[in-house]
């Protein structure tokens, strides 16, 4: 016994000495070669993951990931902004996901929309065959499996109203600090780093928070707050409605402020779905009304003092001339562009340098910077990467979630019913208003929960099937 007592206390200072060996060695290697430092949090997951429940473990490893979602490229090591937190984080997830042991009993009432987005992926892959540049194509792919996988993610691991809770709960808390941001930007004209007005060198007070175009920030702001709403107005405690009449006013504050005509006429529309559901209806007649007069006042006023918040709003609709011939322009060469390939598409990812060559040129241009130009419209750039066929699987996954969001918000009662309807509406809002949508992260996660609210709310009315397989 003794022996064997000695043999175990040998082993056991070897194995420190190995492991004080090695993270000596990645301490002097990671600044040279900053990946090595994804080898110690892979390996831990590893050692980890088997002396705990697996599901429990992936579950907190998805929070983590929408988490890390909404700090984009700030959750990232300074040499390498491009390998930041999400990123790192969504691989040793998918590693893992498909290793473990899976249950999609949950989630096969969505068999349909999921399927889509599988053979929306497939199909892109397959125009590599004919793709214009294949660098582009595959950073498409990326984009386009990191925004399905998020989708997935999100119905998958939101397996009760008790998880959407506590999601929602982190969520609303970054929500609220991306507000905070937003209020500094716009109180003080400074930006976070990675802020299109400091990547470019240009005077922009125009709040972005976490993203990096100020359109980008409004969509951000207006898809959230049907999500955020749900978890204040669930109760009808004073303090609750308080808090979401300061936020939403804060929220309108800075989507002015933002000057994106989409991100407000999306609040609006937002906003109204939510107060029809925790309103009565001559109520919310008479809350409609009266804030149609009193913002008619107010721009009628503005128009004469051009003065205030108002004078900005009406600016954001009739000041943007050239923006809008601009947007005309790119919409009309899209569809010419689509006709000129038959409908089959340029290859996914390429309309963006199209784009920027009907806009710039092909010389004299500056060869340091990006050369494409997104067509700011997600329905005709996904046509014109891969033509009708590959935009048929899109389409009927936002068909049937346009169906169930309003079959939803006419049959159920409760502000639930109203969170798919929110989602929509905001994404369609962004479809058509950001130059990135394939790249923003915090919309495929929105999209995801809106998704998951229609899976919960699907399964409610099969109770049997009802059943929670993380709850021992």
């Amino acid at each position: 016994m003794k022996v064997l007592m000695e043999k175990m206390s040998l082993n056991s200072i070897t194995f420190r000495g190995i492991v004080i060996a090695a993270m000596a060695l990645l301490s002097i290697l990671s600044p040279i070669f900053p990946w090595l430092l994804a080898i110690p949090v892979i390996v831990i997951g590893v050692l980890y993951v088997n002396k705990i429940n697996t599901n429990k473990w992936m579950y907190g490893l998805f929070v983590a990931i929408l988490m890390a979602g909404f700090w984009g490229a700030y959750a990232s090591l300074p040499q390498m902004p491009s390998l930041f937190l999400f990123r790192i984080l969504i691989a040793i997830h998918f590693v893992f996901f498909l290793f473990s042991k899976k249950d999609f009993s949950t989630i096969k009432v969505l068999k349909v929309p999921l399927i889509c987005m599988v053979v929306w992926i497939f199909y892109s892959v397959i125009t590599l065959i004919w793709t214009t540049d294949v660098a582009l194509s595959l950073n498409a792919i990326y984009f386009q499996f990191e925004a399905c996988y998020l989708v997935f993610m999100c119905v998958y691991y939101i397996s009760s109203w008790k998880k959407m809770r506590q999601v929602l709960l982190w969520i609303t808390a970054n929500y609220t600090i991306s507000i905070g941001i937003g209020l500094y930007e716009v109180l003080s004209g400074e930006h976070l780093r990675f802020s299109a007005g400091i990547l470019l060198g240009y005077a922009d007070p125009r709040p972005t928070g976490w993203l990096v175009n100020t359109n980008d920030y409004a969509s951000y702001l207006v898809i959230y707050f049907g999500l955020v709403s749900l978890v204040l107005l669930s109760s009808k405690k004073k303090i609750n409605i308080a808090i979401w009449l300061c936020l939403l006013a804060i929220v309108t504050y800075l989507v002015i402020e933002s000057h994106s005509r989409t991100g407000f006429l999306g609040l609006v529309s937002v906003v109204a779905l939510v107060l029809f559901k925790v309103l009565r209806i001559q109520t919310f007649i008479l809350t409609i009304f009266g804030g149609a007069v009193a913002l008619c006042a107010k721009v009628i006023y503005s128009s004469v003092a051009s003065s205030g918040l108002t004078a900005q709003l009406v600016d954001s609709f009739t000041g943007k001339g050239d923006s809008t011939q601009e947007r005309v322009f790119m919409y009309k060469y899209v569809i010419q562009l689509c006709k000129d390939h038959h409908f089959l598409g340029v290859g996914v990812g390429n309309t963006p340098r199209f784009v920027f060559e009907a806009l710039y040129g092909s010389s004299n241009i500056d060869l340091s910077g990006s050369q494409t130009m997104a067509a700011h419209n997600f329905w005709l750039s996904i046509i014109s990467d891969i033509g009708f066929i590959g935009f048929i699987p899109i389409l009927i996954f936002f068909i049937y979630f346009i169906y169930q969001a309003i079959t939803m918000y006419i049959t159920n009662n409760t502000l639930k019913g109203a969170i798919p309807a929110t989602v929509i509406l905001g994404f369609i809002a962004v479809s058509v208003g950001s130059s990135s949508i394939f790249e923003m992260r915090v919309i495929w996660i929105a999209l995801g929960l809106g998704l998951a609210v229609v899976c919960l709310l699907q399964r409610e009315k099969h109770p049997n099937e009802n059943v929670d397989p993380w709850i021992k």
